[in-house]
């Protein structure tokens, strides 16, 4: 698989649709989306979220894209996106063992979807639509035992460099 060197646009494989309470991942042994987990907390995804094919990120999994748009997308589905920016967060067991879980921010491309055609960058994705995200990430596994700490937003120059060291 070729990516372009700027990284304009990629396919995103969905595993959870926007609203879902449903935790879904693709799984290697089965090449199929599993039910993971039902989220333990009061809260639902807040967009459509998937995965960049042919990467691993450092927590093992594939990079990890959601897409900022207002329609829910089925798991499975694969969708062409444009990376704008990044929520860089970190995960773990505890505090001890935190490792980097990059969340790519991305928009349908104009083709799928016209009305997020002005969005390119970090700087014109609405400060709503971060502050939910900053909000959902901090709080979704608060009834899981788990650490998660959100160290904030970042640009697309940023996506290219997390792309391009996930590349396999």
């Amino acid at each position: 698989i070729y990516y372009l060197i700027l990284m304009d646009q990629f396919d995103t494989i969905i595993e959870i649709p926007k609203n879902s309470k449903v935790k879904y991942e693709f799984c290697k042994e089965s090449s199929r989306i599993r039910v993971d987990r039902i989220l333990s907390s009061a809260y639902n995804y807040p967009y459509n979220y998937g995965y960049m094919d042919n990467t691993i990120a450092e927590d093992g999994d594939a990079l990890d894209i959601i897409i900022l748009n207002d329609q829910p997308i089925y798991p499975g589905t694969i969708i062409t996106v444009k990376p704008v920016g990044v929520l860089l967060m970190r995960d773990g067991n505890s505090f001890h063992d935190l490792k980097n879980d990059p969340k790519i921010l991305s928009y349908p491309i104009e083709s799928v979807d016209k009305r997020y055609s002005k969005i390119n960058d970090i700087d014109n994705v609405p400060e709503l639509d971060k502050l939910i995200l900053k909000d959902f990430f901090s709080n979704y596994k608060n009834n899981e035992k788990k650490v998660v700490v959100v160290d904030g937003f970042d640009n697309k120059k940023k996506v290219i460099d997390i792309i391009n060291e996930s590349i396999n």
